[in-house]
């Protein structure tokens, strides 16, 4: 698991960064779930595993066959056979105020219940939720500000201040499926590399109030190939390390997951103009 952070995001960074993250539709209907072949979400199957069974119940309104007249809602009943290795779902229309709990598969009679759907689940991880999480999953450090700033240029011999438009944070994807959630996150380390392309140590000045980067540039950016402005600028750039890990909630409740699964690093940049003062000679020598 714990290179698998890594690999996807390195992969994936590209397609992640033009299709943004999106979160899969909660549908708990239809057959989802059963086994990892064929590249099926496991959600069922996971639910299953995770707690034996039990009943989901939702917000969708249904009728009942022996009692249309009446209120009615949906409930996903999971149930055990041969001690857990297989389980079936059923998708169940259940009069108000009832809670059809069919976990022994007895199918207690009564017209307070009508079985709609159901198909057979096969125990197993949500892994392919899972490993599509972390694929979305791409943090981007917030863009970084410098003091001077607003465009105006730094100077030489002066200190300039680098730091973040925004706090740095934990950045999270979630998919559903079922009564099934993965939320997978990346924190930030606190460590972040700066580079002030200057070849000179990024942070060679004591910091600002706010605890900022500060750099004391020997020379303006004349000749750089970046421009500010239409001004030759040096790029700034901030790397900034991420650690990532996810959670699995069933049907709300967390049933599993794993607080480290690798790292990665992401970088901010921008770029500044610097000016070097000169002195102006008013003796006319």
């Amino acid at each position: 698991m714990r290179t698998r952070l890594i690999v996807a995001l390195a992969a994936t960074a590209a397609a992640a960064a033009l299709a943004p993250p999106r979160p899969a539709a909660a549908d708990v209907g239809g057959n989802h779930g059963g086994t990892n072949d064929g590249g099926q979400y496991s959600a069922w199957a996971y639910y299953a595993h995770a707690t034996g069974g039990g009943n989901v119940e939702v917000t969708e309104r249904c009728t009942l066959s022996a009692r249309s007249d009446e209120d009615a809602h949906i409930e996903y009943n999971v149930i055990s056979y041969a001690g857990g290795e297989t389980y079936t779902v059923c998708t169940d229309c259940v009069l108000d105020g009832e809670n059809v709990d069919d976990r022994l598969g007895l199918f207690p009679p009564g017209d307070q219940w009508d079985i709609l759907d159901s198909w057979v689940v096969t125990p197993a991880d949500p892994q392919e939720m899972i490993n599509e999480a972390i694929a979305r999953l791409n943090p981007v450090p917030p863009a970084i500000v410098t003091d001077p700033g607003g465009g105006a240029p730094g100077f030489v011999g002066f200190s300039t201040y680098l730091s973040f438009d925004e706090p740095l944070g934990r950045q999270t994807v979630s998919m559903s499926d079922g009564p099934v959630t993965v939320e997978v996150w990346a924190d930030p380390t606190g460590e972040v590399v700066w580079d002030t392309g200057d070849g000179l140590e990024a942070c060679n000045a004591p910091p600002g109030p706010g605890g900022e980067c500060a750099h004391v540039y020997e020379r303006s950016s004349f000749g750089q190939e970046a421009t500010r402005n239409d001004l030759p600028a040096y790029t700034i750039t901030a790397r900034v390390a991420y650690m990532g890990g996810y959670a699995v909630y069933a049907n709300g409740a967390y049933v599993g997951g794993d607080p480290d699964i690798g790292g990665v690093e992401r970088t901010s940049e921008t770029t500044l103009a610097v000016n070097e003062g000169q002195a102006v000679n008013r003796s006319g020598r």
